[in-house]
């Protein structure tokens, strides 16, 4: 169907002078208009240029939804032009749910941050003198003579007398030789810490997160090539089948971020975790082509593998996002 379109009589790309009926120049291909910018013109080439998003990112959201494993298996057999292609579609996905999950905990990080303003997220200033209690020690052992460890409870004191004492003078106070080199970061980002900056250091450990999926999704594709050894598929296409899969846990976990909000995480976990199991077994179903008994005996050890190392990466971003927040 054809729309109106208010011509120019040169493209203002290249600057070749156009006939009217041109509708494109021949020259560039840009769109022949005039100059006056509409903002749903501004808006289609964010999403065009950007996001890409044409007629097949609605063509495969549905697929996606309902029918699992449908683009994983299009995509094997050549079909890459009427759907959208994988990684493009986790990207999109992906782009999206980490704003929508900025939008849903930013509420909670300004809590955070109101309740602790004059008082730290821990409240030092109303912690007792240490020689009145037990000391508090921090410590994390990273084997051999690299142990990392002071006294918290000493730490704290020390904030109360000397409010703006710098990093590098707690760390001396706290007789942490400037050789330990990681003692005196974990000091500094502690002291960060406890001055109002919890809701800063979630804020950046949410924006770790997309890198570590990065590391996660090619291991567990791994995985699945190991469950599916014996079937004749090269590792690329585990690889597309756990980016697909991966695209509907963001889909899915976008729905159901406003019903915690009306219901609460603790209800709602039981059905993610069942609807997560229940796509993943119709997904290597159809697939890799598997009785139903394997299909869903290699979903179980496969969530169980994905929820261990899902939870093992979670505590290293949280500790590398600590340690450089």
């Amino acid at each position: 169907m054809s729309r109106n379109r208010r011509k120019s009589s040169f493209c203002r790309n290249c600057k070749l002078e156009l006939d009217n009926f041109f509708n494109y120049c021949p020259e560039c291909g840009q769109e022949n208009t005039d100059k006056r910018l509409p903002a749903n013109l501004l808006l289609k080439d964010f999403l065009h240029n950007y996001l890409n998003l044409d007629t097949r990112f609605a063509r495969s959201i549905l697929p996606m939804l309902f029918k699992p494993g449908f683009l994983t298996k299009a995509y094997s057999d050549g079909q890459r032009t009427r759907y959208v292609d994988p990684l493009r579609f986790y990207v999109v996905v992906s782009v999206v749910f980490f704003f929508v999950l900025n939008i849903a905990i930013a509420p909670e990080l300004d809590k955070i941050q109101t309740e602790n303003i004059g008082k730290g997220l821990f409240d030092y200033r109303a912690a007792e003198d240490s020689t009145t209690q037990d000391s508090s020690i921090t410590k994390l052992s990273l084997g051999g003579n690299n142990s990392i460890s002071f006294n918290m409870t000493e730490m704290s004191r020390l904030m109360r007398k000397h409010k703006n004492l710098p990093p590098d003078a707690l760390s001396d106070s706290l007789n942490i030789s400037k050789d330990r080199f990681w003692a005196r970061l974990l000091v500094k980002q502690t002291q960060k810490f406890m001055r109002n900056d919890a809701s800063f250091f979630i804020g950046d450990t949410i924006k770790n997160i997309p890198t570590a999926f990065t590391v996660f999704i090619p291991i567990m594709a791994l995985l699945l090539h190991l469950l599916y050894i014996r079937k004749r598929f090269f590792y690329v296409e585990h690889l597309v089948a756990l980016i697909n899969y991966q695209t509907f846990v963001f889909l899915l976990f976008m729905f159901f971020i406003p019903l915690v909000v009306f219901w609460g995480a603790e209800s709602l976990i039981a059905l993610f975790c069942l609807l997560m199991y229940v796509y993943l077994a119709f997904m290597l179903r159809r697939v890799y082509q598997d009785s139903w008994f394997w299909c869903l005996l290699k979903a179980f050890i496969f969530l169980m593998c994905y929820a261990v190392f899902e939870s093992f990466l979670s505590v290293l971003v949280l500790l590398v996002s600590y340690m450089l927040f």
